[in-house]
């Protein structure tokens, strides 16, 4: 397979915001690319697709059982593993990518549904953990997606989750 390197960027504009994960995969051979992003403390690592055109990174979420796909065979995240994850609160500035519903939406966690055009979708809870980048970047903190419900490609797909830029 193909490997070649990407700088991905975080918040904020200056150097100390970029890091480079190698990617892997071509569109010809896999229909994209992917790189390895180990999340959580201890690190957990899974296979995300790179796509330019999504707002949200997610991974399956150790619930989802059977509403997810087997993917790599590699374990989901459990926020129950990691000491750093915390979740994301509904009407909290991390909770801009999902949304809440009912009376006491304040005190809720925050829910994310993502759909596709060719018919997949994914759908979970917002929660606020560590990336490790490593080569001296150490852990940033990010805002992710654990998905609870896969449907189409999305349940049939060989890479884990997905990953914004």
């Amino acid at each position: 397979h193909h490997r070649r390197r990407r700088a991905l960027l975080q918040e904020g504009d200056d150097d100390s915001d970029f890091a480079t994960l190698p990617l892997h995969g071509s569109v010809k051979e896999h229909g994209y690319y992917y790189v390895d992003l180990r999340l959580g403390t201890p690190p957990k690592q899974f296979q995300v697709i790179v796509d330019t055109g999504s707002t949200l990174t997610y991974v399956p979420c150790s619930d989802c059982g059977s509403q997810c796909g087997g993917h790599t065979g590699a374990p989901p995240f459990n926020v129950e593993d990691s000491t750093t994850s915390e979740k994301v609160n509904c009407g909290t500035e991390d909770c801009h990518e999902g949304g809440c519903a009912g009376s006491d939406s304040q005190n809720s966690q925050c829910v994310y549904q993502k759909s596709y055009a060719e018919g997949s979708a994914v759908r979970g809870r917002l929660v606020k953990d560590v990336v490790n980048l490593g080569g001296g970047y150490g852990d940033k903190a990010v805002v992710f997606g654990c998905t609870t419900k896969e449907t189409g490609g999305i349940h049939a797909q060989v890479a884990d989750g997905l990953m914004v830029r």
